[in-house]
């Protein structure tokens, strides 16, 4: 058992003031104010914390890190690496994302999350499928001779039980209505993605158990007057999530803040759509027959379309509070709470209480992450 200090503490929810915080290896044992002074505290063997404490991240699109890409090398020795550098960086939680691919890969992918999973890695909290069942003419980076329609095949990878929460992106005009609702069944979290769909056709996919948009204002039928496309449909849902890449390249600080302003901090998150050389010096990685550059911050393709990014969460949450002005509050809610929601996995992640995973960091006055003694 070790006991902290927070000075400031953000829950999930909200800023408080002067906790204690028990925790024991895995997992948060009790959290409770005082009134105690700090000589007290460090007297009584506490650890003071300066800074902000927070919950760790959460990132539910991440392909790679540290030099790997979960694709080329679907191993655990590459979610190992990958989890470590972004872990780093403040990341407590993943869903290591399988991008487009044959069915061969997929299953490999599965079968080394099942295993890091059993090998007891609570950070690597499910397995997110982007693909391969999209749209041709929003695929972006994704190799068009994958995309596919869903088949029995990838439904009993997607069917698995041993590898968490199992996400999957598909494009609404692929898979209809019946398919999404099977998927569902089998508590499968459905995301929209990489679409040119009507906003009717999402609409469609969400009432049949679709639950939000991939990489909301990427690769989707953009908004305009008469034709609202995925973004139109994101922006009006009641209820929808939406994840974001905050790099400032992906989307610019108005984009962001529009976005904040149409869903809020409870239905908007941020993701990194993370490629290998994220959280690393590598400068370039090999996706199918294609080698991709990091230039000037972005990672392009040898047509020069992005293809993913670099970027860390908590440089996300540097851009959307400092250069996209959102408060920082409602910035940690995007970042912890809300995609452990979506993610359903707000039972364990996403919050510092009682039961929770003991995944917790502390941020200074810049938004960097300061290491916990």
């Amino acid at each position: 058992m070790k006991t902290y200090f927070a000075p400031r503490m953000f829950d999930g929810n909200q800023m408080v003031l002067n906790r204690l915080i028990h925790t024991s290896e895995k997992q948060i044992e009790k959290v409770e104010d005082t009134t105690l002074s700090i000589p007290e505290l460090e007297q009584q063997g506490v650890s003071i914390l300066q800074g902000l404490l927070v919950p760790g991240f959460i990132d539910l699109q991440i392909n790679g890190g540290g030099g790997m890409q979960f694709n080329h090398t679907p191993t655990p020795e590459c979610l190992h690496t990958m989890f470590n550098a972004h872990a780093a960086t403040g990341t407590s939680a993943m869903f290591p994302t399988v991008i487009t691919d044959d069915i061969d890969v997929m299953k490999q992918s599965a079968d080394a999350v099942a295993q890091v999973r059993a090998e007891g890695i609570q950070g690597i909290a499910g397995v997110h499928f982007e693909g391969p069942h999209l749209s041709d003419s929003k695929k972006g980076m994704h190799e068009g001779k994958h995309i596919r329609p869903l088949s029995q095949e990838e439904i009993a990878i997607y069917c698995r039980k041993d590898m968490g929460q199992v996400i999957v992106t598909v494009a609404p005009e692929t898979v209809s209505g019946e398919q999404i609702r099977q998927l569902v069944s089998h508590g499968i979290i459905v995301f929209l993605g990489h679409s040119n769909a009507s906003a009717e056709q999402a609409n469609e996919a969400l009432s049949a158990g679709a639950i939000g948009f991939t990489h909301l204002f990427n690769a989707m039928s953009g908004f305009t007057g008469r034709a609202p496309g995925l973004v139109g449909s994101a922006m009006a849902s009641a209820d929808a999530y939406a994840g974001i890449i905050a790099d400032m390249i992906h989307v610019s600080p108005i984009s962001l803040q529009a976005a904040y302003r149409a869903l809020g901090s409870h239905r908007l998150f941020m993701v990194t759509d993370a490629m290998a050389p994220s959280a690393s010096r590598h400068m370039s990685f090999n996706y199918g027959d294609d080698t991709i550059y990091l230039k000037d911050g972005k990672l392009l393709t040898s047509n020069g379309n992005l293809a993913g990014s670099v970027l860390t969460l908590v440089e996300a949450l540097q851009n959307a509070h400092f250069k996209a002005h959102i408060p920082l509050q409602e910035c940690l809610k995007m970042l912890t709470s809300t995609p452990a929601r979506a993610a359903n996995i707000h039972q364990k992640f996403g919050a510092i209480k009682p039961g929770y995973a003991n995944a917790m960091l502390v941020l200074d006055e810049h938004l960097t992450v300061l290491p916990i003694p």
